[in-house]
């Protein structure tokens, strides 16, 4: 994941023999305070030769512990943004949904109640490592009701949330498939494996989706200026440059006329350039995250409230890109390639011409006009604010090619 920090991050072996005594590898992971923990999926990769020469690859899918991407802490009370999961069912001590956490805690000679308190099966704490834009790490809170079985999560970090909203869905939804009795079954109360049993009717926080979204992009269009002005002082250190070599060739020199102490100054600035430029791209790069955590955590919300399926739920998510490599114009250069925006409203327009239109379709006509970078962010927030809107009115993610048919006849039908 993003948030980890891999010693070594590479490993070779000269060979592998087979049926031999399997080679055991070391690798230290650490949390990086840079980026947001979304994600504690980690994939293992071998890339290696067979014993005829032909390259083969293996893979393998770990999950990474909870308490790698935060520590236990103290719950607070109030937080700006809440969300309250339902099961319907008897509540779930938080020791036993977080057996994990505080065993590595335990582990660690601390003893929980000294850290977390003596509500720990009630509420519990998280601090993750990452600092928000005033220095202090984001705390999540899970409080737990006596009655109901319902969940709160809360914290002032929006971002932050996510890990611990999809985590908690995760251990709630697997701990009560497992502890289902026979009586449910026969009543039919089991739900399907691909839809969460877990309900959540709060209203998504748009606003604030919407503000991080206009963050990102006035640094990106600050980005843009901020290479303008690197790329002109930088050509006007080059004709300086030529001046004084042309200066220095001339056997009868005339006085520099201050052109070093202009060289000089010029040069300072370019350097002050870099590194406007390299924190604004460091700036970016954590905004980028921080759109991709929220899209998710929006996504979920959507899932848990409207009973999407696993696949719908995913195929919702890639619409909003919230993995897009930091190597495009989303990311660390903010110039080169297609920013975040683009990418999204192409593809919530694609969604809307089809799933999500009037009379659903399988595809549409792809847009093939080149692809720039928007004034605004106006028809961005129109656009995500219209898809969730259908959503809500029950559209579906899917549409099947019967159904496509369906529609096209009965549109020709009422024409």
């Amino acid at each position: 994941p993003s948030f980890v920090h891999t010693v070594p991050k590479n490993y070779i072996l000269k060979n592998v023999s087979a049926r031999s005594t399997p080679v055991m590898i070391k690798l230290y992971m650490y949390a990086q305070q840079q980026h947001i923990a979304a994600d504690l999926t980690c994939d293992v990769l071998a890339t290696y030769k067979s014993q005829s020469g032909e390259p083969r690859i293996a893979n393998h899918t770990i999950q990474l512990p909870l308490f790698l991407a935060c520590m236990l802490r103290p719950p607070i009370k109030s937080a700006a943004f809440k969300f309250t999961l339902e099961t319907g069912n008897d509540p779930i001590p938080l020791t036993e949904l977080y057996d994990d956490v505080i065993f590595a805690l335990k582990e660690s000679g601390q003893n929980v109640s000294d850290v977390v308190g003596n509500t720990e099966a009630q509420a519990m704490g998280f601090q993750t490592w990452v600092t928000n834009h005033l220095g202090t790490p984001a705390t999540i809170s899970i409080l737990e009701s006596k009655t109901g079985g319902r969940y709160r999560v809360q914290s002032d970090s929006l971002p932050a949330l996510y890990l611990f909203t999809s985590q908690l869905e995760k251990r709630l939804n697997t701990y009560m498939a497992a502890n289902i009795n026979d009586k449910d079954k026969m009543a039919g109360k089991l739900v399907a494996d691909n839809v969460s049993r877990i309900k959540c009717s709060d209203a998504m926080p748009l606003e604030t989706y919407f503000d991080e979204i206009s963050s990102h992009f006035d640094i990106r269009k600050k980005l843009q200026e901020n290479y303008s002005d690197l790329n002109d002082t930088a050509h006007l250190f080059r004709i300086i440059q030529k001046r004084l070599l042309t200066r220095f060739k001339d056997r009868n020199a005339t006085a520099l006329g201050g052109l070093d102490i202009v060289m000089r100054e010029t040069y300072q600035n370019i350097l002050r350039l870099s590194d406007i430029t390299q924190e604004a791209q460091h700036e970016l790069i954590k905004r980028q995250h921080s759109i991709g955590c929220i899209s998710k955590l929006l996504v979920q919300l959507t899932g848990m409230r409207l009973s999407m399926t696993a696949s719908d739920r995913n195929l919702l998510e890639t619409y909003f890109c919230p993995d897009l490599p930091s190597s495009t114009g989303s990311g660390g250069d903010g110039l080169e390639g297609v920013g975040w925006e683009e990418a999204v409203e192409l593809s919530l327009t694609y969604l809307l011409k089809t799933a999500l239109s009037k009379n659903p379709k399988i595809t549409t006509k792809a847009n093939t006009s080149p692809v720039q970078m928007p004034e605004n962010v106006d028809s961005l927030r129109k656009m995500i604010s219209l898809v969730f809107v259908k959503l809500e009115e029950g559209k579906s993610m899917t549409v099947t090619e019967q159904r496509s048919v369906d529609n096209n006849i009965e549109s020709s039908t009422k024409k």
